[in-house]
C-alpha cells in the first residue's frame, strides 16, 4: 500500500470522525429539543389537570356554602345577628360553629373555616390554633378592593406565604354581613400531586410571582427557588397561557390559567431532564474518536432513532386502527380521533336537516313565490337558481291508488327514490342545472333552468327520456306537466301552478305524456300569462305593503289594450274576478266582497276607470287593512308585554325570557314596543321602575339601598344617577319636595 493511499485513508478516517463527530453533537442538539418538546407537552397537561384540581376544589368549597346556607343553624345565626346577650345566644353560635366543623370535615385540604362578622369583627373559627395569626382585618380590606363575591388568595403566616379562600355571606346579595375564610393546608399541593411519578418540581406562584407552595416527588425542599423574570416574557410562549425556558440549568413550564389569581410552574434540572441523550452523546464522541466503524455504526443508528419517531407519526396519521401503543404520539393522534369522529357526526346530523329544511323551502316558494328575501336564503342553501330562464315541471305516478293496492310502503318508497335518481341523472348528463323536490308520495317537482342558445329543445328530450325510461323499467308509468319559460323566480309560483295545470289535462291528453302549458293554452285568448304575472306582483306589493309596486303592476294591464282581440265583455268579466281573487287571497273573509256595488262596478266604461277603481278600492283597502290588522296584533302583543312587566317589576326581567313565557317571538315583542310606546323592552321597563320608585319615595320610608336592591340596580349610585336623568331631581330631593307638598 502507497503512502498516498494510506495519507487518504487516513484523511478519509480523521474527515469521517470529525464529520461523525459534528453530526452527533447535531443529532445531540436536535434530540434535546424533542425530549423538551416532550416534556413541555407531558407537564402542560399535568400543569392544566394541577389548575382543574384547584379550580374543582374551589367549587367544592362553593357548593359547601351554598348547603351551608340553606341549614337551619345558618339562618338562626344570621337571623340572630348582631348577637346583644351571647349568654342567650350561645346555643345558636355553638350550633353555627358545630356546623362549619363539619363542613371543614368534608373538605380534605382545609385545616380551619373561619367566619368573620362585618359588623362587630368577631370570628368564629372551627380550629383556634391554626388560624390565630391571620391578619385578618388586612385580609378583609384586600377582599373588600376586588369587590367579588368570592375570591382565592394568599397570606404571609410566619414569614412565607399560605393560600385562603374567602366567601361572601349571604350568597347572592350585594350587602354581605360576613366572610368565610377558608385555609389551606400547608401540604394542600403534595396531597394534589401524591400520584406524580416524574422528578422535578411543581411550583405554585400568585400574581406578583412568589412562591405559595412547592412539591417534588423525592422530598427536596432545601433549595431556594429564584424564578426567572423571563419565565413571564410574551416570547415565551408555547401555547394558549404555557411558557417554558431554560435558565441556569434548569428547565421551567409555566401555565397560566385565565382570569385566575394562581399561576402553576413545573421546574427540573436539565441535567437530570437530558440524562439518557447526555449519555448516548459521550459514548458517540468517544466512538467516534477511536473506531471509524463504531462511529458509522452509531451514526446509522442515531439515523435510525431519529426517523422512528417521524416514521411512527406517519403510520398512525395514515392509519386509523388502534394500537396498543402508549407513547404520547399515539395519546395525540388519539385525540385528534375523537375530535375527527365528533366533527363526522356532527356533519351527518346536518346533512340529513339540511335537506329537508331545503325542501321546505323550496316548496314555500313554489306556493308563494320567491320575495327578496329568499333570494338570500337561496345563496345559504346554495341554490343556484335565477341566472337563467327557467321551467317548472311536475312528475305524477299514473294509477297511483292501484299501486298502494299491489305494493308496501317500503316498495313505494323505493320506487320514489328510483325516479328522483332518474331524472337528476338525466338532467345531469344533458348538462341542465336545476333541482327535483318530492311534493307527496306519488308527484315530484323539478325546477331546470334553459339554454338560451339551445331553447327549450334538451329540455323537452331529457322529460321524454325520463317518461320512457320509467315506463320500461318501473312497473307504472308517469305523467309529466309542463309550465311555460319564464326569467323572474317571483312567478315562480305560477310556473307550478302552471305545471299542474298541465297535469289536469291528462283526463283529455290521456296519462304516460309529457304534457305542455303552451299546447292548450289558447293563443286567442287575451288572458296570457303575463297577466298572470301581474296578478302575482299586485299580491306581493299589497303584502309588502308597497302601493307603488302594486301600483306598477296594475299600470301593466293597460297593455291589454293593444292585443287586436280584446273582448268587452271577456276583459270585464277577467277584471271582476281579478278583483275578487285579491280579496280572497288577501283578506281572509268576506267583507269587502259584501262591501263592492255592481251598480258602481257596471258604470265603469273604460280600462282607466277600472285601474283606478282597483287602486282605491282594493289595493289602497287591502293594504289599510293588512296595516290595521298588524297595529292591532301589536296592541294585543304590547298590552301582553306590558301587564306582564308591572305584575314582575321586582323580578330581573330579560327580554327573550318574558318572550317565551308569553310566547311570542323577540321580534315581535320589540316591534310591537317600539309601534306602540315607541320604546324598546329595556326602556320601557326603565321607564315603569323609575315610576315604581317615585311612588316609594312618596308612600314608604325606604331608602336608596332597598329600592335599588329591589330594581335590580347594583348599587344606591347607580339608582339614583338614573332616577335624576329620568326625574330631573334626585331621589332624596324627591322626596323630600313631595313630603313638603303634603304638610
Amino acid at each position: 500500500m502507497s503512502y498516498r493511499k494510506i495519507r487518504s485513508i487516513l484523511m478519509i478516517f480523521l474527515i469521517s470522525v470529525v464529520g461523525t463527530s459534528i453530526l452527533s453533537m447535531f443529532l445531540y442538539n436536535i434530540s434535546t429539543q424533542i425530549i423538551k418538546m416532550q416534556i413541555e407537552k407531558q407537564k402542560e397537561s399535568s400543569l392544566i389537570n394541577l389548575s382543574n384540581q384547584v379550580s374543582n376544589f374551589q367549587d367544592r368549597i362553593s357548593q359547601a356554602v351554598i348547603d351551608l346556607q340553606n341549614t337551619q343553624d345558618y339562618q338562626m345565626f344570621i337571623e340572630s345577628m348582631p348577637f346583644k346577650d351571647y349568654a342567650s345566644s350561645a346555643a345558636i353560635i355553638r350550633n353555627f360553629v358545630n356546623r362549619l366543623q363539619t363542613m371543614n370535615a368534608t373538605l380534605d385540604y382545609v385545616d380551619s373555616i373561619t367566619f368573620y362578622n362585618l359588623e362587630n369583627g368577631r370570628k368564629y373559627i372551627t380550629n383556634g390554633g391554626v388560624n390565630d395569626e391571620l391578619q385578618f382585618r388586612e385580609i378583609i380590606a384586600k377582599f373588600k378592593d376586588l369587590q367579588a363575591p368570592q375570591a382565592l388568595m394568599d397570606t404571609g403566616n410566619n414569614g412565607a406565604l399560605s393560600a385562603i379562600y374567602i366567601q361572601a355571606l349571604p350568597l347572592f346579595q350585594l350587602k354581605p354581613q360576613g366572610y368565610l375564610i377558608f385555609h389551606y393546608n400547608s401540604r394542600f399541593l403534595s396531597r394534589l400531586l401524591q400520584n406524580e411519578q416524574s422528578g422535578g418540581s411543581y411550583i405554585v406562584v400568585n400574581e406578583k410571582h412568589q412562591i405559595i407552595d412547592r412539591y417534588s416527588r423525592d422530598g427536596k425542599q432545601e433549595r431556594s427557588v429564584e424564578l426567572p423574570e423571563k419565565l413571564w416574557e410574551p416570547s415565551s410562549i408555547i401555547g394558549d397561557h404555557v411558557r417554558a425556558v431554560s435558565d441556569h440549568g434548569y428547565f421551567y413550564i409555566l401555565h397560566q390559567p385565565p382570569n385566575k389569581a394562581w399561576s402553576y410552574i413545573y421546574s427540573i434540572e436539565e441535567a437530570e431532564a437530558l440524562a439518557p441523550i447526555i449519555r448516548l452523546r459521550n459514548i458517540v464522541l468517544l466512538s467516534t474518536a477511536a473506531l471509524l466503524l463504531l462511529s458509522l455504526l452509531l451514526y446509522a443508528l442515531s439515523i435510525h432513532i431519529s426517523w422512528k419517531g417521524w416514521s411512527r407519526i406517519s403510520a398512525l396519521i395514515a392509519d386509523s386502527k388502534e394500537v396498543q401503543s402508549k407513547d404520547d404520539f399515539e395519546v395525540l393522534f388519539h385525540k385528534i380521533q375523537g375530535l375527527t369522529h365528533n366533527h363526522n357526526q356532527l356533519r351527518d346530523h346536518m346533512n340529513v336537516i339540511l335537506p329537508e329544511a331545503k325542501d321546505a323551502f323550496i316548496k314555500n316558494m313554489l306556493e308563494k313565490g320567491c320575495s327578496k328575501r329568499d333570494f338570500v336564503k337561496m345563496k345559504q342553501y346554495n341554490i343556484a337558481l335565477g341566472n337563467h330562464p327557467y321551467q317548472v315541471f311536475c312528475l305524477e305516478a299514473d294509477d297511483y291508488k292501484t299501486m298502494r293496492e299491489l305494493y308496501s310502503e317500503t316498495d313505494m318508497r323505493h320506487f320514489e327514490y328510483g325516479i328522483a335518481c332518474v331524472i337528476q341523472e338525466v338532467m345531469n348528463e344533458v348538462d341542465i342545472p336545476g333541482l327535483v323536490v318530492v311534493e307527496s308520495q306519488a308527484r315530484f317537482v323539478g325546477i331546470y333552468e334553459t339554454d338560451k342558445q339551445n331553447g327549450e329543445a334538451p329540455f323537452n328530450a331529457a322529460l321524454q327520456k325520463i317518461r320512457s325510461f320509467v315506463q320500461q323499467y318501473f312497473p307504472f308509468t308517469v305523467t309529466i306537466g309542463v309550465s311555460q319559460m319564464r326569467s323572474d323566480l317571483t312567478h315562480l309560483n305560477l310556473s307550478y301552478n302552471e305545471s299542474l295545470e298541465s297535469l289536469k289535462q291528462k283526463l283529455i291528453v290521456g296519462a304516460n305524456e309529457v304534457i305542455y302549458f303552451t299546447n292548450f293554452l289558447r293563443k286567442e285568448s287575451i288572458f296570457s300569462s303575463d297577466v298572470h304575472e301581474i296578478e302575482n306582483d299586485i299580491v306581493h306589493g299589497i303584502r309588502d305593503k308597497n302601493r307603488e309596486l302594486a301600483y306598477i303592476a296594475l299600470n301593466r294591464l293597460v297593455d291589454i289594450k293593444k292585443a287586436e282581440n280584446v273582448d268587452y265583455r271577456s276583459l270585464q268579466n277577467y277584471l271582476i274576478n281579478m278583483v275578487l281573487f285579491l280579496f280572497r287571497e288577501l283578506a281572509g273573509d268576506l267583507r269587502f266582497i259584501n262591501q263592492m256595488s255592481m251598480s258602481e262596478i257596471v258604470r265603469l266604461s273604460t280600462l282607466e276607470e277600472w285601474t283606478e277603481w282597483i287602486r282605491t278600492h282594493c289595493i289602497d283597502c287591502l293594504i289599510e287593512d293588512i296595516i290595521q290588522n298588524e297595529k292591532k296584533q301589536y296592541d294585543r302583543i304590547a298590552d301582553k308585554l306590558v301587564q306582564y312587566m308591572h305584575g314582575h317589576l321586582e323580578e330581573d326581567l330579560r327580554l327573550h325570557e318574558v318572550c317565551k313565557q308569553l310566547g311570542i317571538s323577540v321580534n315581535l315583542a320589540n316591534g310591537a314596543l317600539k309601534e306602540v310606546h315607541g320604546m324598546t323592552f329595556t326602556e320601557y321597563l326603565f321607564q315603569c321602575r323609575i315610576e315604581l320608585s317615585k311612588k316609594w319615595l312618596r308612600e314608604t320610608q325606604m331608602n336608596l339601598d332597598e329600592i335599588s336592591n329591589f330594581l335590580f340596580y347594583s348599587n344606591a349610585q347607580n339608582f339614583s344617577r338614573a332616577f335624576k336623568k329620568y326625574v330631573g331631581l334626585p331621589p332624596g330631593l324627591y322626596r323630600k319636595q313631595h313630603q313638603t307638598s303634603m304638610e
